[in-house]
């Protein structure tokens, strides 16, 4: 099942966001997450801030980049909500650890940090109303099947990830 019938398939709060404003308000938000982390990394990197102010930015990039497969690759409502909760907290985190250093860094993460906490509340509420509810598109509740598999083509496998359409039709393992 495509990615968007199964999200559209999942009982949601009535204030949900159409998913493409969820689209736009992350197009306006990527730029400024670039250029604040980025500065950020490009200090660390000098030696004008230590690493371990650094560490919470990491920690919140790699928990943003993998919301996504987590939520609608795997389908895993229960991992996702606890991702977008380490998003959210190691915001506060950044927004502490630079203050001092960057004050203008910690400034610019106040849109970031309103719409992951909306986003937050958001998926712990679907988390909720999907509560024990199998995942469509998955054997088990909330996807903790991952939805992967091989398939042999032509002599060689092929890994087959997150989205729905087959690498290849013949002779699936």
């Amino acid at each position: 099942m495509p990615w968007i019938e199964w999200y559209n398939s999942l009982a949601k709060p009535s204030w949900t966001p159409a998913p493409g404003t969820i689209g736009l308000i992350w197009q306006i938000l990527y730029p400024v997450i670039l250029i604040s982390f980025g500065f950020v990394f490009l200090q660390a990197f000098r030696g004008k801030v230590s690493w371990v102010i650094a560490l919470p930015f990491i920690i919140n990039l790699v928990a943003n980049l993998i919301f996504t497969p987590i939520h609608f690759g795997l389908r895993n409502l229960n991992l996702a909500a606890v991702d977008i909760l380490i998003v959210w907290a190691t915001i506060i985190w950044c927004v502490i650890a630079i203050w001092l250093h960057f004050t203008w860094v910690s400034i610019a993460q106040v849109p970031y940090f309103i719409w992951v906490s909306l986003a937050t509340v958001l998926q712990l509420s679907i988390t909720a109303m999907n509560w024990g509810r199998a995942a469509p598109g998955s054997d088990l509740v909330f996807g903790f099947q991952a939805k992967f598999g091989f398939e042999q083509c032509d002599d060689f496998l092929i890994f087959q990830g997150f989205f729905d359409a087959p690498l290849c039709t013949a002779n699936k393992i």
